[in-house]
């Protein structure tokens, strides 16, 4: 028996779809333009600031500059740990 295709059903298909109307924006308005400046949030901009003046971070701003000193140092602590550990491991390989 041959399937039919919509099985009577009065479809039709639609004439646009989200998705084409969406493609058809990026193709009028072009690729956006890169953003290269660090948004106000970012490690770089908060230290920039607190250099210039302290008192104008806010403890959240303070706190989130701390944490990534913080995590950096551990980060520096951490690898100079394991090179230690895969030095020793390697010079124990070779005895």
């Amino acid at each position: 028996m041959k399937k039919i295709q919509y099985d009577n059903l009065n479809y039709t298909p639609p004439k646009r779809s989200a998705i084409d109307e969406f493609a058809q924006w990026y193709e009028e308005n072009g690729t956006s333009k890169p953003n290269d400046t660090p948004s106000s949030d970012s490690v770089e901009s908060l230290r920039k600031a607190y250099e210039q003046d302290p008192s104008s971070l806010n403890g959240l701003q303070l706190m989130s500059l701390g944490f990534a000193d913080l995590n950096a140092e551990q980060e520096m602590n951490s690898k100079a740990h394991r090179k230690a550990a895969n030095d020793y491991h390697h010079k124990d390989g070779d005895e």
